[in-house]
């Protein structure tokens, strides 16, 4: 009984906010509420965009990318606990407050993990993620400085493509449109300078409030358009395997690169 709770507890870490987070969105999505874009929201003071035009790749919870986001420890703290090498226990650090994970309550499922009790499918039932895109905002009642990480969970992992800004890119894959994947859309907040993973319904039903509107912003194809809307955002893209960042102007005539 004590090894299935273990097991049932990993999961619920490993699975729910992934999970607890997509169905939010399609919660929204699937609302008969008003349809407001995220940049639309009146508490809401979006930041910065960031466009993976080449995505940035997670194939079992490691980053296959020469680029380490800023968010990435607390992505890790999700079971990816190699990340942590020697101190597995600070993944705790990286789960914001009102979250409620301790080291206590997280301890037996740690150990779990870097025993290898469990297999890498069992850990990562999702085992590819394609990151598009980053939203990042402050809620302004609160002063809270929150970004949501987006991406796709396909059920097979798809090499050498990319993202123009309505559509992906790749002849291999034209029969297998990103929109009809499964969402992976993941809340971040700072927390005592630290950027930490945040609690879903904390942002999604209270800083986003999705019960009473349909929120757009968190698919590709509704990303697309805050890019569209946005003065400027940033573009990211590979070059000779060097992921580089660019700030892309939106202007009367398209599109222009201000600076690299």
């Amino acid at each position: 009984m004590k090894s299935t709770n273990v097991k049932k507890s990993l999961f619920s870490i490993l699975l729910c906010l992934t999970l607890l987070v997509s169905l939010k969105a399609q919660d929204a999505s699937n609302n008969t509420g008003e349809e407001v874009y995220l940049d639309k929201l009146p508490d809401i003071k979006i930041e910065k965009l960031i466009f993976y035009q080449n995505p940035l790749f997670v194939e079992y919870g490691k980053l296959a990318d020469n680029y380490t986001p800023e968010w990435y420890p607390a992505f890790c703290a999700n079971g990816y606990y190699d990340y942590f090498k020697d101190n597995p226990y600070n993944a705790v650090k990286y789960y914001h407050s009102i979250s409620g994970f301790t080291k206590e309550k997280l301890s037996e499922s740690i150990q779990n993990v870097i025993g290898g009790k469990y297999s890498r499918q069992e850990l990562y039932p999702n085992p590819y993620e394609y990151i598009f895109g980053e939203i990042w905002f402050i809620y302004k009642k609160t002063n809270e400085r929150i970004g949501i990480v987006m991406g796709y969970l396909p059920p097979n992992k798809i090499n050498n493509f990319k993202f123009k800004t309505d559509q992906c890119e790749n002849k291999d894959i034209s029969n297998f449109p990103f929109i009809n994947m499964a969402n992976y859309v993941q809340p971040f907040i700072y927390e005592d300078d630290l950027l930490k993973r945040a609690d879903p319904p904390y942002v999604f039903n209270k800083v986003l409030k999705n019960k009473e509107l349909i929120i757009k912003g968190m698919t590709f194809e509704s990303f697309s358009v805050l890019l569209k809307n946005a003065p400027t955002y940033v573009r990211s893209r590979l070059i000779n395997d060097k992921r580089i960042f660019e700030t892309v102007k939106n202007t009367p005539n398209g599109p222009v690169v201000v600076n690299q």
